[in-house]
């Protein structure tokens, strides 16, 4: 199996989001962790992609998800404000933005066990892996993606993010 396309992803996502000035990014920063969003990717891609393909259509016209997202950005204008506005320590900010995140996941995957039931699960299972452990802890939501992959994955994560630190530190000395 190639793995490359969800890895590729997730490093050029661990590589710019540090740097984003969008809403969104100020959020992401919140809730991102690269092992985890490699766990969720690992997960869809090895075992359930497959079965996720032929509900695809129906996953991606429900009219209904749009109100998930609708209420999910209104949560992040509002993470996203108490940090400017009243300076909350990150950890207080990292669990409205894992409420925001967990209620979206819960909103959406109802919606998708509308199309088909074991669609809604695989897409609950991808959602709460990518998530991080203290949000998943926190709101008690678990993911077998999680239980499967978590151990072979933490050891990428940690090859990755040393990869990814010795590479911006040649370019910063390489530039300067």
């Amino acid at each position: 199996m190639d793995t490359r396309n969800y890895t590729d992803y997730v490093s050029c996502f661990t590589s710019r989001l540090p740097n984003g000035t969008k809403v969104a990014d100020e959020f992401l920063r919140l809730t991102f962790e690269p092992g985890n969003l490699l766990v969720a990717y690992q997960g869809l891609c090895t075992l359930d992609i497959e079965t996720l393909r032929p509900n695809v259509r129906c996953l991606l016209s429900t009219a209904e998800v749009r109100q998930c997202y609708k209420d999910f950005y209104i949560e992040v204008d509002r993470v996203i404000n108490k940090e400017k506005k009243q300076k909350l320590a990150r950890h207080v900010l990292e669990e409205f933005a894992c409420n925001a995140s967990i209620s979206r996941y819960n909103c959406e995957t109802t919606i998708y066990g509308a199309c088909n039931k074991t669609a809604g699960e695989i897409m609950k299972d991808f959602f709460y892996a990518s998530v991080p452990r203290k949000c998943q802890n926190l709101f008690g939501v678990t993911s077998r993606y999680t239980a499967i992959f978590n151990s072979s994955v933490e050891n990428l994560a940690n090859q990755f993010t040393l990869i990814l630190v010795l590479t911006i530190s040649f370019l910063k000395s390489f530039y300067s």
